[in-house]
């Protein structure tokens, strides 16, 4: 352990960008598999971290690097007054652009739309950034106060991989916010399943799906999957007496 951290030391003393930069890809890589492995995917998605880890590599790396040397230079000491000053400028001029950056740079690697990406990060930003004021404030008091410049970055990095696979969450959640209750789940609450009962079920089932992702007005849709719907419920409570007795 002892002969990693020499290394690291004498990296960060020799190519401090370049270092730094894939220290920070690889805590994004680790913290999107952590956040996957919670999430208990049966596949990894290795493209939804690879569009984290390269974010974390070009974007946060650098970033970090230049934006902890300004800081520095700007309050040299270590007084309980300069890191109030620090973590507060951290807080109020770091956080909210990195979030932006973080947000509207993956919704454009995903191909998303201007539009939409904006959207998500109005959607998404608020509720980021309220949980980063619960821990970051402390974690950064802490590193200002004992870690030496150099390596800021990677003590950061110890807390980063698991706010990594926050973020990693915050970001991927809206694809499984309108997700559909499967089929077996509904059949679950019945007495009885004959495959005349699933097949109609799922065929409902794949045109209400049919009905999300078909183009057309929000009206339409919603009216249509509103129908479909009601159609779902009354062929399980007619299928199944022994609900509502």
């Amino acid at each position: 352990m002892t002969h990693y951290y020499q290394f690291f030391s004498r990296a960060t003393s020799a190519w401090p960008i370049l270092t730094k930069s894939l220290t920070s890809g690889a805590l994004f890589f680790g913290g999107d598999l952590i956040c996957q492995a919670l999430e208990r995917v049966e596949e990894i998605d290795w493209k939804r971290t690879g569009r984290m880890t390269i974010f974390g590599t070009i974007a946060l790396g650098p970033f970090a690097h230049f934006w902890y040397r300004f800081l520095d230079k700007r309050f040299p000491d270590t007084s309980g007054r300069t890191i109030l000053k620090k973590v507060a400028m951290d807080q109020l001029l770091f956080s909210p652009p990195f979030y932006a950056a973080f947000y509207l740079s993956m919704s454009t690697m995903e191909g998303k739309s201007p539009s939409e990406s904006w959207s998500h990060l109005r959607q998404q930003f608020l509720p980021t950034y309220g949980a980063d004021l619960c821990v970051w404030p402390i974690v950064q008091a802490v590193n200002f106060r004992y870690v030496p410049p150099r390596h800021r970055v990677l003590a950061v990095g110890v807390v980063s991989v698991f706010w990594n696979a926050f973020l990693s969450s915050m970001h991927h959640s809206h694809s499984h916010s309108h997700a559909l209750p499967a089929v077996p789940a509904l059949l679950d609450v019945a007495d009885s399943g004959t495959s005349e009962h699933i097949e109609t079920l799922a065929a409902d089932q794949t045109a209400c799906q049919t009905v999300s992702t078909t183009p057309g007005s929000l009206v339409e849709k919603s009216l249509s999957s509103k129908l479909v719907h009601q159609s779902l419920s009354s062929k399980l409570v007619q299928k199944s007496p022994s609900l509502v007795a």
